[in-house]
């Protein structure tokens, strides 16, 4: 009489072709996301700062000394 075992788990194989695949749509899909978000923050800043400038002008043709700019700058290595 032969017992027949059940498999119960996934073997290293499978493990490795989920992880093969897993990690070639992830290198697929990071470096436009990135990309992205360096465009998104890029537009951000140039909004903000135009939007800074006006209040500037308006301010100085309204005659009042108060003027506030906002400005952030962020560095990446």
């Amino acid at each position: 009489m032969m017992i027949k075992l059940k498999p119960n788990g996934f073997t290293l194989l499978e493990m490795l072709i989920v992880l093969a695949i897993w990690s070639t749509i992830i290198l697929l899909t990071v470096p436009p996301m990135i990309s992205s978000i360096e465009n998104h923050k890029e537009k951000q800043f140039l909004r903000t700062f135009q939007h800074d400038v006006l209040l500037t002008q308006s301010n100085a043709l309204d005659g009042s000394n108060y003027s506030r700019i906002n400005l952030v700058m962020t560095i990446t290595l």
